[in-house]
């Protein structure tokens, strides 16, 4: 992506599509990064960084309604662990999945750290199986992160506040 980051790109983005204004976008610090990493002992993409160093604690009114921002999403990954280990026998996240959005307990936004600098994101949600009832499963939603994230900005427009 030329010599602009995946993040300073989501930043315009954002503004250009009227989610907030340059001086509401926040991002994060090295410092919140480095807890994240720290808290689930894996080493973070490139490409999610970046997005977070730019946009990660006000995204203005991007995904509103989910746990994006920092730090409100700082706890999906555990919580989306527990939900699964409670209720699905069949299935378990690998060790390397970070989920980065939740949707309300529901569902999750998800990578694994082992599979690039931009890897492809993944829905992790309980669907519902031709026998009843239902399962977890973790479904491709996108070919990498910094594509999912362009998309979710473009896809616009904000909601009305």
């Amino acid at each position: 992506m030329n010599d602009t980051t995946i993040g300073e790109r989501a930043a315009e983005l954002l503004v250009e599509h009227g989610y907030c204004t340059r001086e509401e976008v926040e991002g994060c610090t090295e410092e919140d990064l480095e807890t994240l990493e720290d808290r689930y002992d894996l080493a973070l993409p490139e490409a999610y960084k970046s997005c977070m160093r730019h946009i990660g604690r006000y995204p203005g009114t991007l995904l509103a309604g989910s746990e994006f921002a920092y730090p409100e999403m700082e706890l999906q990954t555990k919580f989306a662990k527990e939900i699964t280990e409670e209720h699905a026998t069949h299935f378990q996240l690998p060790d390397d999945i970070f989920v980065f959005r939740g949707l309300q307990g529901y569902a999750f936004d998800c990578f694994r750290t082992a599979e690039g600098d931009d890897p492809p994101v993944y829905l992790l949600t309980k669907f519902e199986s031709e026998k009843g009832g239902g399962r977890y499963d973790l479904r491709q939603e996108s070919e990498s992160f910094s594509k999912w994230l362009f998309k979710k900005i473009e896809s616009g427009p904000p909601p009305e506040l």
